[in-house]
């Protein structure tokens, strides 16, 4: 299945992708101890970079960013669980300043919209989970 992601501006997604490779680095120092799986690590780990290269050639040709990934659906699935599970963790919010989660909150729920979208495309049993996780975010994703 793909991933759409964007357009965006192409400065926001290298800052949410610095906050999310810091992110990334703690919860692999955890391991697992705050509920969130330290699995994600690698898998968003190369979502990430593959992100801020294609966000950096954006900006130097003074372009949005856009992205398609191809991603399995249970590996989707795998990858939206982890982010959902860091979006209600209270230790990754400690990890994270009101101003990050501020300013790239739209950077975010564009990425869980993506997923939850390429989810839904895929039929009746990742539409439910795509549909959870969006009941879980409520008003947030608007």
């Amino acid at each position: 299945m793909e991933i759409d992601l964007g357009p965006c501006s192409a400065d926001d997604m290298i800052a949410w992708t610095k906050m999310a490779r810091r992110i990334v680095v703690e919860i692999k120092g955890v391991d697992g101890e705050i509920g969130i799986n330290p699995d994600l690590a690698e898998p968003w780990s190369r979502l990430i970079d593959a992100w801020a290269q294609g966000a950096q050639t954006a900006r130097a040709a003074d372009h949005h960013f856009r992205s398609t990934e191809t991603i399995e659906p249970d590996m989707a699935e795998f990858l939206l669980h982890g982010l959902d599970q860091c979006l209600h963790s209270p230790q990754v919010a400690q990890w994270v300043t009101q101003e990050e989660a501020s300013a790239h909150r739209g950077t975010t729920m564009m990425i869980v919209r993506a997923f939850t979208d390429a989810l839904w495309e895929q039929g009746s049993g990742c539409q439910h989970f795509a549909d959870q996780v969006l009941a879980s975010l409520g008003t947030e994703i608007d």
